[in-house]
């Protein structure tokens, strides 16, 4: 258990509990405004708290919420911490899949000022961090689709990672792939269609070149039967789960998880 002591109002997150629902809580109206970022940033820190506290406490989510207080307030001063639980996303031992799932849409409230942090951080080697390369890269999607202007610098960074296709694992070449498509960068065809002609790219994951040229618009319809694949056995790293750019689940849930995610962007769009 922590021994680190908070004040008011950023105790109050200590309480909260595990969040039930999408809609994130306003925090500014428990009092919650930039004069506590430092104190959210520490408790974001808070190692202790996340992992030392009994289950059954409400604090372990404390950090959960102070990430969440820090994207409302556009806390660019955080990123340091907050790449600092990427690292956490590459062990084994402390699997955080709220960090996973929830930091690619903090980095996208912070916006296009830390592109170039996600982007120095995809530079590095990442056979042994390949969740942490996942978060930062849909952690550039976010921001390429909230600041439509940094699409251009985004798409660049997220290329520069699938340029080492050879060296990257399949599943991530994969996912860097679909979140490419998901960004309509049909600029990325030539180094997409190399790492499909590599033979190194989990097919499974969006589908194969000619999906790909479909996706972006440079095909109308295909050419070849669509290949039909079996849920594939993931290597080590992927395991856990996959990001939140796998495209396996039926047409129904990835529609809804699109409207709750368009809706969650509506609401950031007002807080600007």
């Amino acid at each position: 258990m922590s021994d680190q002591k908070y004040s008011d109002p950023v105790a109050q997150l200590l309480t909260l509990g595990e969040p039930v629902d999408l809609t994130w809580l306003e925090y500014e109206t428990l009092g919650i405004h930039a004069e506590h970022i430092p104190e959210l940033i520490r408790l974001v820190e808070d190692h202790a708290l996340r992992w030392e506290s009994p289950e059954d406490e409400s604090a372990i989510y404390a950090p959960v919420h102070a990430w969440r207080a820090l994207g409302l307030l556009k806390a660019v001063t955080a990123v340091p911490a907050l790449m600092g639980l990427l690292q956490g996303l590459e062990t084994d031992t402390e699997w955080d899949d709220w960090a996973s799932e929830e930091l690619p849409e903090v980095f996208g409230m912070l916006g296009p000022a830390i592109i170039p942090t996600l982007a120095d951080y995809l530079v590095k080697p990442h056979k042994e961090n390949f969740w942490g390369a996942v978060t930062a890269l849909n952690g550039l999607v976010e921001i390429a689709e909230l600041y439509p202007e940094s699409r251009p610098e985004c798409i660049q960074a997220i290329s520069r990672l699938l340029d080492n296709y050879l060296e990257n694992d399949a599943e991530l070449n994969g996912l860097i792939i679909s979140d490419l498509a998901d960004l309509n960068a049909s600029e990325a065809a030539p180094l997409v269609e190399r790492a499909f002609a590599s033979g190194n790219v989990d097919e499974s994951i969006m589908g194969d070149w000619e999906e790909y040229q479909l996706a972006v618009g440079l095909l109308a319809e295909r050419t070849t039967p669509k290949p039909r694949f079996e849920i594939p056995i993931l290597s080590s790293e992927g395991q856990a789960a996959f990001g939140r750019s796998v495209r396996k689940e039926d047409k129904k849930t990835k529609n809804k998880r699109k409207q709750e995610k368009q809706s969650r962007k509506k609401n950031r769009k007002k807080k600007k």
